[in-house]
Order: structure tokens, then C-alpha cells, then sequence
């Protein structure tokens, strides 16, 4: 227990001053258990009471310890109150009606006591800045010093804006924390970012060497149909002889060879097609260039000619050409069209093609020859 110097009063937990050393409770002290909480360590160690603070303004230095600050004697003139309990009551009451602590009516009272109306009008400018009212006689405490209650308020909005900035420099910490993750993101991105640029040029190259081993074995298959013959047209019989086919269009087209020649003759599937094209393997590459070369200057040759009577199919010799090669005759032939080219054809399995009669003749053996076309 600890007893108050100014009021004499005990109490059990109060406040002592840095200065003069005296102790004193919350009341008499100007404080709030809470506000006095709030202080900190440091600035409770530096504490000073109201008798020990100075106030200065314009160069003028006023010492709170000038002024009689004993037990106030609460002079109001209407009430006639005098005597410490009966002014302790009467301040609690006023200060309650307006919102005030007790030490601050006490003080502005003691001030008009001791100092004058002039000289608390002063005071109060020092202390409360340009915003202080006018210290009168004849003006009660309520009304002089409303201004304490909104310096309370803007106090109090003070303090809560202080416990706000308390949070920001975590804040700045959280954002620190936050741009060095985004960094570290952003270095983890530049290298997925390189890893996808290699996989990139890496697959490139697969795609060339793929396309590059496709054209070669395409190549190569072609190479190896280079002693074939392809014959569309020819309709299918039960237990036919296709030896006695490939004679009967000798005989039509005014071209024959020695039947062993022959390697192999067979039926074979046809894309998109429910016939099946007849296929000749000659031995000789030249005697099958010249059978194509007959047929062709043969122009129209149909299955009626070659023994299916009623039938008006037209037959095609040509080349064995595998499905690339095929298709890019196909649009080699789309592309002559649109050119106005008049010759397109095929020979050792290559495609050959010509403008007119006095141009010259180009080899058309991938896509991008197309461009060959002027």
C-alpha cells in the first residue's frame, strides 16, 4: 500500500515521479490505470508529475510547480462548497457531467485561484494552443473548457492510429517477405522458362530428323516400286488369269514382252476403293518404262476392249506409286491446273512436269517444289 502525496488518500497501485520522487495515485497523478499501462517501460521510468512538467510558449517558461496544486479548494460561488471531502464530491460530480477527469477541472480552477482570470487565460493558450476559449469571470468550468473533452477525443483517435502503425512495421516485414517470394518465383519461372526454350529446340530437331527418316524411308519404298506397274480399271472375275489380262493389253496397246518378264503379277487393295488395281513386277525397268509409255500413247483404253463385254470402265496404267508420292501428284496436278501447266507426268518414279512445249521440265519431289510454279 502507498499513500498519495497530494490527497493523502491510500492506495494500492499507483504512480511515482521521476523528479521530486513523489507518489502519487492515478487520480491526482492525471492518469488512467489503463493510459499509465499503455506508457511503456521507458516512458514510466521518465514520468513526471503536473508540479514537476514545464510548459513553454513563445518564449515564456511557466512552471506548474508555481501553482498551489494542494487539495483543491473548489471555489464555486453558487454552490458554496469549501472543505476537501465535500470539493472532492463535487468535482467527481461535475467532471462525470462533462466528461472530464477530475484533475483537469481541478487544475483550471486552481489556475483561476491562484494566477487570475488574465493569467489562466494565458496559461490556457500555452497549454491548449490557439483553440483554448476565453478565460471570464463569470463563466462556469463547463463551458471554459469543452475543448479538454474534444483534445480527449482527438486524443483517443490518436491512440488508436498509434496501435494501427504498431501493426505496419510488420506489414513492411510481410511485404519483404512477400517480394522475396515473388523473386524467388520469378527465378524459379526464368529457369522453367530456359528449360522450355531447350525442350523446345529439342523437339524441333526431333521433328526435323523425324520428317528427314519418313522422306528417306518414303524414298526408299519408292525405290523399291520403281519395276512396278499399277493398272486401275480391270474388273474382278472368280479364277481369273491376270498373265492373260496383262497379254490382252499388250495386244490393245501394240506392245509386247516376253512373259518372263514377268516377276510377279498380283491384285492388290486399292485406298478408298472396293476394286483392287492389278500390280505388274517386271524384271527389266526399261521394258516396264516402255509398257507405260504404249499405254499412255494408247489415250483411251477401256475393260471392253480387254475382253468384259458391256463394260465402258476406263483402264489406267501407271506408275506403283506409294500414298506420299500419290498425294503429292495430286496437288501437283491442282497446282498445274491453276498455273495453266500442260504437262504433268510420271517416270522412275518421279514426277515430272512442263508449261508447254518450249519450256523446260522440273522435278517436283517434295511439297515445297510447289514453289517451282510461276
Amino acid at each position: 500500500m502507498g499513500r498519495c502525496t497530494i490527497c493523502n488518500n491510500q492506495f494500492s497501485d499507483g504512480v511515482q515521479c521521476s523528479a521530486c520522487g513523489k507518489q502519487l495515485d492515478f487520480g491526482c497523478a492525471g492518469l488512467t490505470e489503463a493510459g499509465w499501462r499503455r506508457l511503456g517501460t521507458d516512458r514510466r521510468s521518465a514520468w513526471r508529475c503536473p508540479s514537476c512538467r514545464t510548459v513553454e510558449r513563445d518564449g515564456v517558461v511557466i512552471r506548474r510547480n508555481q501553482i498551489s496544486f494542494h487539495p483543491p479548494v473548489l471555489h464555486c460561488c453558487k454552490k458554496g462548497l469549501t472543505g476537501q471531502s465535500h470539493v472532492h464530491t463535487a468535482r467527481v460530480k461535475l467532471a462525470a457531467s462533462i466528461g472530464l477527469e477530475c484533475r483537469d477541472i481541478a487544475y483550471i480552477v486552481n489556475m483561476e485561484v491562484h494566477l487570475g482570470y488574465k493569467s489562466v487565460e494565458l496559461c490556457s493558450s500555452m497549454i491548449f494552443g490557439a483553440a483554448a476559449p476565453p478565460v471570464t469571470p463569470g463563466i462556469h468550468v463547463t463551458c471554459h473548457y469543452k475543448m479538454i473533452r474534444e483534445i480527449k477525443l482527438q486524443m483517443a483517435e490518436f491512440h488508436e492510429i498509434k496501435d494501427k502503425l504498431d501493426y505496419l512495421p510488420n506489414l513492411v516485414e510481410e511485404i519483404k517477405s512477400m517480394k522475396a517470394d515473388i523473386a524467388d518465383l520469378k527465378k524459379s519461372c526464368n529457369f522453367s522458362a530456359g528449360l522450355i526454350d531447350d525442350l523446345k529446340g529439342r523437339l524441333s530437331a526431333a521433328e526435323d530428323k523425324i520428317n528427314n527418316l519418313n522422306s528417306q524411308l518414303s524414298n526408299s519404298e519408292q525405290r523399291s516400286r520403281l519395276n512396278n506397274v499399277e493398272i486401275k480399271g480391270v474388273p474382278s472375275r472368280k479364277d481369273e488369269n491376270l498373265f492373260q489380262i496383262a497379254e490382252a493389253i499388250c495386244r490393245e496397246i501394240g506392245y509386247s514382252f516376253p512373259k518372263t518378264q514377268i516377276n510377279n503379277i498380283s491384285r492388290v487393295p486399292t485406298y478408298n476403293s472396293k476394286e483392287k488395281a492389278i500390280v505388274i513386277c517386271f524384271l527389266n525397268r526399261y521394258i516396264k518404262e516402255d509398257f507405260i509409255s504404249a499405254a499412255r500413247n494408247h489415250k483411251l483404253l477401256k475393260a471392253e476392249d480387254l475382253g468384259f463385254h458391256g463394260s465402258q470402265q476406263r483402264v489406267f496404267v501407271n506408275d506403283h506409286l506409294n500414298s506420299e508420292s500419290k498425294q503429292l501428284l495430286n496437288k501437283v496436278k491442282q497446282t498445274a491446273k491453276e498455273k495453266k501447266y500442260a504437262y504433268v507426268w510420271v517416270k522412275f518414279g518421279k514426277i515430272h512436269v512442263r508449261k508447254n512445249d518450249n519450256s523446260g521440265v522440273f522435278i517436283v519431289n517434295k511439297l515445297s517444289d510447289l514453289n517451282k510454279f510461276v
